[in-house]
């Protein structure tokens, strides 16, 4: 076959089996550039919804699995202080400090994972709260973001009884 046919040939069949370019995500759909989301950590972060499950922790106690996603923020940490207040007493349940790594997500989001662990995780149980998140970035701008939801007790677990999946009641 001449050199021209081959080069027509394979300039074809490129173009046959191209298609339209799969399409990337632009930008981060939970938080506008520059800023940062808080919400429910599963595998990675997902919006919060009406209903926060505690979490069973290695340890025996339970947490509050939260998510940041981000975007535009520059890095790989950020610092995050949580405040978790119960809206049905009005009683902080929870303050704390921590460093979160970020991730790049297939959503076009860098997020991380955050969890609230809880003194006192019984004291929650059906109540609504609300979380709010201070999230400073490297260049030591701050973001603010909260979520309300109702605490709900984690699932059973064969041989555990109720009162004990999030510990001993002291």
């Amino acid at each position: 076959m001449p050199l021209r046919k081959f080069g027509i040939l394979v300039v074809l069949l490129a173009s046959a089996c191209g298609g339209e370019p799969v399409a990337e995500p632009e930008g981060c759909p939970y938080a506008e550039p520059g800023r940062a989301a808080l919400g429910a950590f599963d595998a990675g972060y997902v919006p919060a919804g009406p209903e926060l499950i505690l979490q069973r922790g290695a340890q025996g106690g339970c947490h509050l699995a939260l998510a940041l996603a981000t975007s535009g923020l520059p890095g790989t940490r950020v610092t995050v202080e949580l405040v978790v207040d119960d809206d049905e007493t009005g009683a902080t349940a929870l303050t704390t400090r921590q460093v979160v790594r970020l991730q790049e997500a297939s959503t076009g989001c860098v997020t991380g994972e955050v969890r609230a662990i809880l003194a006192r995780p019984w004291d929650l149980e059906d109540h609504p709260i609300t979380v709010t998140a201070t999230v400073t970035d490297e260049r030591d701008r701050r973001f603010f973001d909260d979520l309300e939801a109702v605490v709900r007790w984690p699932a059973p677990v064969e041989g555990v009884p109720r009162e004990l999946l999030c510990g001993p009641r002291s």
